[in-house]
């Protein structure tokens, strides 16, 4: 049989005798993706328990708030308040769950990268690769515009803040 210099590299990413159709990158590569598998599966799972812990935060606080309404409904003032203190903790324990949900998003695509590294190391097919990539993209993502809105969030506080100072400093007749 006669070397031919240009002809690909018949050698198995994945270390098997065959070759995959495909196969893409060295065992160096491979190893450094399944080296970082198990830090984003533990990232994976500590987003689905934290959104497991602010689910059952939120609804704690939404029955203790409706019986805080209850209590304070058609009693005297004093009861008034306590209707409106269980109004308010209704309102938090809505804001609860809706983090509770957008927590399980980059958790579930942490997940699906860690399966799909794990097909890839097999495989060792730029389509694995490919698929895996791609759950990380969407992660940060995911992750990029919730940045966003969360400066977006803090600027409209803070400037809100500043009014509301400003006005009740002018109501009173004083300066800052």
């Amino acid at each position: 049989m006669e070397y031919n210099p240009y002809q690909p590299s018949s050698a198995s990413v994945s270390g098997a005798t065959d070759t995959p159709q495909g196969a893409l990158g060295s065992q160096s590569i491979i190893s450094q993706l399944v080296r970082t598998r198990p830090w984003v599966r533990l990232l994976s799972v500590m987003s689905f328990l934290g959104a497991g812990l602010m689910l059952v935060i939120g609804v704690v606080m939404l029955v203790a708030g409706g019986a805080g309404m209850a209590s304070g409904i058609g009693s005297s003032s004093s009861s008034g308040a306590a209707a409106l203190g269980g109004g308010m903790m209704i309102g938090m324990s809505m804001f609860y769950i809706l983090i509770a949900l957008l927590y399980i998003y980059p958790g579930l695509k942490l997940w699906k990268y860690a399966n799909r590294i794990t097909g890839f190391a097999s495989t060792g097919a730029e389509v694995d690769l490919e698929m895996a990539l791609n759950e990380q993209r969407a992660f940060w993502k995911f992750a990029g515009i919730s940045i966003i809105v969360m400066i977006a969030l803090y600027i409209v506080g803070i400037v809100a803040v500043a009014v509301t100072a400003g006005v009740s400093a002018a109501k009173m007749g004083g300066s800052f």
